[in-house]
């Protein structure tokens, strides 16, 4: 019920009602370290399987390989290698993790 001089807000408390204003007491030092966490490769490479990595999708040769980008994240790739050709594929992806793994030893170096 609304009495004389009440308004709609007025059942709200006095506090959720004012304007809060962060006011700095000085500079503070952040820490400005950069990460250094550089994207790792991890390959498990089955000897016995020579078609590790890739896979047949309808007549065209696929590879796939996992990176982890940060600690807590994973990244699961997945291209074509345009080609309908085994052994052309199995080239195709030794070159692809022959380039990863000599980008791993570069950041690592």
């Amino acid at each position: 019920m609304r009495g004389l001089g009440t308004t709609e807000n007025s059942a709200l408390p006095a506090m959720s009602r004012a304007k809060r204003v962060y006011k700095p007491k000085g500079k503070r030092a952040m820490n400005n370290l950069q990460p250094t966490h550089v994207e790792e490769v991890a390959l498990r490479i089955d000897e016995s399987n020579l078609d590790h990595h890739i896979w047949d999708n309808n007549g065209t040769w696929w590879i796939h390989y996992t990176i982890y980008p940060t600690p807590v994240t994973v990244e699961r790739i997945r291209s074509s290698l345009k080609t309908k050709s085994l052994p052309e594929a199995r080239s195709r992806r030794d070159e692809i993790l022959g380039e990863l793994l000599n980008q791993a030893r570069r950041l690592a170096a």
